[in-house]
């Protein structure tokens, strides 16, 4: 799965079988247009691979790939705080930066 997080705060997984390599003279593919928003994280996980989101307020929320929801690549997704479970007790939500955390044991 490719998981694709947005600067404005959306999140979606498209299958890796969807893209494919570009050959000579191909103009690839779009997302979205730059005006609208941007890519701000990308990476290749496993479906069973958890996702951690650090929000600005510093609270870590954690999803496995396979929750997050499944869109086209043309696709804007799901906002984010629509996905994660913050407090409400809060005005506003908060901002999320994502990191990958890779299977296996962690190293010290």
């Amino acid at each position: 799965m490719v998981v694709t997080v947005s600067h404005a705060g959306y999140v979606k997984r498209v299958p890796l079988s969807t893209y494919r390599a570009q050959r000579r003279g191909g103009k690839g593919g779009r997302a979205c247009s730059p005006d609208e928003d941007f890519v701000s994280r990308l990476f290749v996980a496993s479906t069973h691979t958890p996702v951690l989101f650090f929000s600005s307020r510093g609270q870590v929320y954690k999803e496995k790939v396979w929750r997050l929801p499944v869109a086209a690549p043309n696709a804007r997704g799901k906002a984010l705080i629509n996905i994660l479970r913050w407090s409400r007790a809060s005005a506003s939500p908060p901002s999320c930066r994502c990191r990958m955390i890779p299977p296996g044991p962690i190293s010290t």
